[in-house]
């Protein structure tokens, strides 16, 4: 082999590399997360089409724009809310904790993986 072929050669490897590694790390971080993505959506969609978001909005421009006052207007509007649509909006909160704990976890464990395949594929290429 001369030096334009070892050239090819190596540039070739690094594209397959480099695409095996996007189809691994779309496959790590993929998956079940795709899911609760789906269901978090699923369920904000649920409570936009519940509650007008420009009446909620329209009403809040009337009042002071202080902390004490958002927060009595959200829990007056939310002990007026029907039980049914607190238990949704609970639901949202806890799948969007659920969803960013497990995203971050995730990459968390997809890092970890790569420097661990990384050392790995360094010592096999001294032989």
């Amino acid at each position: 082999m001369n030096s334009m072929e070892k050239k090819q050669s190596s540039q070739l490897e690094k594209r397959v590399m480099r695409r095996v590694y996007f189809f691994w790390c779309y496959k790590k971080v993929s998956g079940s997360k795709m899911i609760r993505l789906a269901t978090l959506a699923t369920v904000t969609a649920v409570i936009s089409a519940q509650i007008s978001l420009s009446y909620v909005l329209a009403n809040m421009r009337r009042m002071d724009l202080d902390l004490s006052s958002i927060l009595k207007y959200f829990l007056n509007a939310s002990l007026q809310t029907e039980g049914m649509m607190q238990i949704l909006i609970g639901l949202v909160a806890i799948l969007t904790a659920v969803f960013i704990w497990d995203m971050t976890m995730g990459v968390g464990r997809l890092a970890k993986s790569m420097a661990n395949k990384a050392v790995t594929l360094r010592g096999a290429r001294r032989f």
